[in-house]
């Protein structure tokens, strides 16, 4: 950038976009699946979401809850869904319902996983 005759440092911030599509993540009614043709690797893709918002199907007016995603451990290493999970001494989820979890992952679209059933 040229002032007065004179370079000044210049500062830029960006953020590079993945391919990933949001429809490449699902989950199948045990486990989050990964597509074949996705761009990166379900474990990779995890380690990116910061957070995740959580919401009981049918109750439209309450508001999600807003949790730091690598502190509430929501699925297993074989990537299934931890019916126990908690954030910050609160159950995430109750037996018996059904729920949406969106995750919000820097480079990356957010992804909504809708129908997770709780057993």
């Amino acid at each position: 950038m040229l002032i007065d005759e004179k370079y000044q440092p210049a500062e830029a911030r960006f953020v590079l976009k993945s391919k990933l599509k949001p429809s490449q993540l699902t989950y199948d009614g045990t486990k989050l699946v990964m597509a074949e043709d996705s761009p990166v690797e379900l474990a990779d893709y995890l380690k990116k979401v910061g957070r995740a918002y959580i919401s009981e199907e049918g109750k439209a007016d309450q508001k999600p809850k807003r949790i730091w995603y690598p502190r509430a451990n929501l699925f297993n290493d074989d990537f299934t869904l931890n019916s126990a999970a908690s954030y910050k001494d609160e159950a995430l989820f109750e037996a018996g319902k059904t729920y949406t979890i969106k995750l919000t992952a820097t480079g990356f679209e957010d992804v909504e996983l809708t129908g997770i059933e709780v057993k």
